[in-house]
């Protein structure tokens, strides 16, 4: 397979130069220009992002810097982002941010490095000045996923977190049910901070007297374990649970079965993200719906009107729809 370097030397010309008539540079000689594309045609020549990059110092490539890659959420991401970037003929170049204000500031300044023509940075350490310290020390378009952020920080793809809790509360309340649990994370990051205090909001708006919150991390087996370890607490007198997430809910349900508590019978539960898993389980998970892919594609289509018509980036906050399923039902002290 002929190379870059085999079109330089049987051109009779430099790298840069090629990399100029592949880019379409109008500071090339007519008769160069056509000599070159004339060798590259006779040796099959196909231009690298390389080259690309030489001429117009862009990789021709988007970032993306995640802090976390576990889960569904996360891969739904991933592949929504991989091929909205493939529809657009660009590169989705990945930097991981290890879950610290430092390591999402060096993985976006790597992304930079790379000559990214647009950075989308889902940021869950960094204050709103630690990024706008950021965006002040470079000279590429940011786009924020997964949180709101002030107007001055530019353009944001979001999920309302406190609607979506206060969706899942509702739905409770709604059944009756005035004694509810609420298991989620610890509060380190500002999504789970929101979706933590949007509980607290909603259980204030609708007045509810009596809930309780027991940490658990976004994982099937923390689930589990922390209602195994809470349940003789609590057992006979809250009625319903409200999980930060479905691989809560998921390690929930199966605690339940082991203790012989029947759902949504016994016990009502309600989740939020809506990934794959929570129509697979049985009964199938009442959740909010995150349209994840839908943020993803629209966070894309931003960048794709930035770099094609210099648009001004335009913030979306999605919102999300209850799915009710079979995992949810009328307080049993109520329909007795």
């Amino acid at each position: 397979m002929a190379t870059i370097h085999d079109v330089c030397r049987v051109a009779g010309v430099s790298i840069a130069t090629v990399s100029r008539v592949i880019n379409g540079a109008r500071h090339v000689r007519q008769s160069t220009r056509e000599r070159v594309e004339e060798v590259m045609k006779e040796l099959d020549y196909r231009p690298s992002s390389f080259a690309q990059t030489l001429a117009t110092n862009k990789s021709n490539s988007i970032g993306l810097v995640l802090s976390d890659f576990d889960g569904n959420y996360y891969g739904s991401l991933l592949k929504q982002a991989s091929v909205s970037c493939e529809k657009m003929n660009k590169q989705l170049l990945i930097a991981d941010g290890h879950n610290s204000v430092d390591g999402e500031l060096k993985a976006a300044m790597s992304l930079v490095e790379k000559k990214c023509e647009v950075i989308i940075l889902y940021s869950r350490m960094c204050s709103d000045d630690q990024l706008a310290e950021f965006m002040a020390s470079v000279d590429v378009p940011v786009i924020h996923f997964g949180r709101k952020v002030p107007r001055r920080l530019g353009c944001s793809v979001s999920f309302d977190q406190n609607e979506a809790a206060f969706t899942a509360l509702s739905h409770l309340v709604n059944l009756k049910h005035e004694k509810i649990i609420y298991v989620g994370p610890p509060q380190v990051t500002i999504s789970r901070r929101q979706r933590h205090n949007g509980f607290i909001s909603a259980a204030k708006k609708l007045s509810l007297s009596d809930w309780q919150m027991i940490e658990a991390e976004y994982s099937i087996t923390d689930g589990y374990r922390a209602f195994m370890d809470a349940f003789t607490l609590f057992k006979g007198k809250y009625t319903a649970v409200v999980a930060a997430c479905d691989e809560i809910a998921v390690g929930i349900q199966r605690a339940c079965m082991e203790l012989g508590v029947k759902i949504p019978d016994e016990l009502s539960l309600v989740s939020i993200d809506n990934e794959e898993l929570s129509s697979f389980v049985t009964p199938k998970l009442t959740t909010v719906n995150v349209p994840i892919k839908d943020m993803t594609s629209y966070a894309i289509d931003a960048v794709y009107e930035k770099l094609i018509n210099d648009d001004t980036l335009k913030s979306k906050v999605f919102r999300g729809e209850l799915i009710i399923r079979e995992s949810t039902g009328i307080n049993p002290h109520i329909s007795r």
